[in-house]
């Protein structure tokens, strides 16, 4: 499964801080998600909060 969270921010011309702003997540964890550093795992509580700042669903920020 690979995230798409950067590609997705730089379409909708919003910044990482934004990101962390928005979901409470901290700025480092974003970086880590956009970079693909955090590996498979990521809390479902940071995807909700992810997809609820971005209003898009979860489909859209992660590819099979």
């Amino acid at each position: 499964m690979k995230n798409v969270i950067g590609a997705k921010l730089k379409e909708m011309g919003k910044t990482q801080s934004w990101l962390a702003q928005k979901t409470g997540l901290s700025r480092s964890a974003i970086s880590d998600l956009v970079s693909h550093k955090t590996g498979p795992r990521i809390g479902i509580q940071s995807v909700v909060k992810i997809t609820k700042a971005m209003g898009c669903t979860v489909e859209e920020l992660f590819l099979l």
